[in-house]
């Protein structure tokens, strides 16, 4: 996937959790007294979207720079490490 679409993925989905969380609030589904004047829920759904933008930069700074790739590269070797292991203990327990 393209770095700017990652990007544009991110602030996108940033926003919609925003959204989502208003909305349970709004709905009161824990069952907490909620009212918010227009002003402060458009100031929160601004800071989500600031938030998005912001990590989304740092992201794509990241990829640029190729300093994800080593920030990850661990990472994978350790997840690899672990989904052999754990179809290894599956296999030894089906014989």
């Amino acid at each position: 996937m393209d770095k700017y679409a990652m990007a544009f993925v991110t602030v996108i989905f940033t926003m919609a959790i925003g959204v989502f969380l208003e909305f349970v609030k709004w709905l009161n589904v824990f069952g907490t007294y909620y009212i918010k004047t227009n002003h402060a829920l458009m100031m929160n759904l601004s800071a989500d979207t600031i938030a998005g933008i912001i990590i989304a930069f740092i992201g794509v700074n990241l990829i640029k720079t190729g300093k994800f790739d080593k920030m990850t590269d661990d990472f994978g070797n350790q997840i690899d490490k672990l989904l052999i292991e754990k179809f290894e203990k599956r296999s030894l327990k089906k014989d």
